[in-house]
């Protein structure tokens, strides 16, 4: 049975005896207990069908003309084909009188002929005017780089990655401080190798996004060209929404969500740790986390990576096969 919005709604009432503090919704309690729920343990359930992501080419201008009152860039028909995201950014590579070399936030995209910045490309202002100096110039150069991939939004954890097609591509996980040791080495590779780490990007509104960084840069759009499986985390919920969860664990949901009403509401009673603590450590906790893991024992979990006999394959062998196999024509 599907649990429903308002069945947690009424359990959060129903444990208080009455509706929480008016200055404490509801809402809140439900999707604390849910975020908790959801990040507490790493639930094989949780991981669902493979995602493809997908990679975009650099937006590349030149000969564009800045306005410095409305902060808008124009250039016809260069944003024809450009799907504005928060968090996209101009790096400045050429223009009279240009902050060359800055980076600037993209605020929106106004038209195919026009995007709006976040603050001055200029390289300085004049004071008396307030005008920039770049204002109205018409050879600003620059580059919007698309260095990482979108994530799923309730992304939590990759468990798998790798190229869609790895014949083609090779992928390899890393670490950020590898990507930027990558970024500002001037000697580049082939499109045939790239390299990934999570990380994640601060929005306006205060939000925070999953991002993949990648290097070297895609040169080109292309759907799908990684596929990973991940583990999800909690989105949040509301009214008429259904909460995201399988039967067999929606009793412990429930006591997490009870102890966290009463753990707001009754502090004085008991703190939210403190009665957290007794629902873990639970039997009806351990019988969900043991029914999660029992779904794939250990004999389905696959062959034994990373071996003696993986240590000496050659890069013209597939991990698949022990035979060598032709390069792509």
């Amino acid at each position: 049975m599907v649990l429903s919005y308002q069945e947690a709604d009424a359990h959060v009432a129903h444990t208080l005896g009455g509706e929480p503090h008016p200055t404490l919704p509801k809402q809140h309690i439900i999707n604390g207990a849910g975020r908790f729920f959801m990040n507490h343990y790493p639930w094989q359930w949780s991981v669902g069908r493979s995602t493809r992501l997908s990679w975009k080419a650099n937006i590349d201008l030149s000969a564009a003309t800045w306005d410095e009152g409305s902060l808008t860039l124009t250039l016809t028909a260069a944003f024809t084909n450009y799907n504005f995201n928060e968090g996209d950014r101009l790096e400045i590579t050429a223009g009279a009188n240009a902050a060359v070399g800055k980076v600037v936030e993209v605020e929106s995209r106004t038209n195919d002929d026009a995007i709006v910045l976040k603050e001055t490309i200029s390289a300085q202002i004049d004071p008396d005017t307030a005008a920039g100096s770049a204002d109205t110039n018409t050879d600003i150069a620059g580059t919007i780089e698309y260095d990482y991939l979108e994530l799923p939004s309730d992304f939590g954890e990759i468990t798998a990655i790798d190229a869609t097609d790895s014949l083609l591509r090779e992928l390899n996980p890393t670490s950020l401080a590898h990507i930027l040791e990558l970024r500002s080495n001037p000697i580049e590779v082939t499109t045939w190798y790239y390299w990934v780490a999570v990380n994640h990007q601060v929005l306006d509104n205060g939000g925070v996004t999953p991002i993949l960084e990648i290097w070297p840069t895609p040169n080109s759009t292309e759907f799908g060209t990684v596929t990973i499986f991940y583990r999800s985390t909690w989105n949040n919920i509301g009214d008429g929404d259904m909460v995201p969860i399988p039967d067999f664990c929606q009793e412990y949901f429930l006591q997490i969500l009870r102890a966290f009403a009463r753990g707001y509401e009754e502090e004085d009673a008991g703190t939210l740790d403190q009665r957290i603590t007794g629902v873990i450590g639970g039997p009806i906790g351990r019988a969900a986390r043991r029914f999660d893991g029992a779904q794939q024992s250990n004999m389905w979990l696959g062959p034994i990576l990373n071996g003696a006999i993986q240590m000496v394959s050659t890069p013209e062998q597939t991990p698949f096969a022990r035979s060598p196999v032709a390069h792509p024509s």
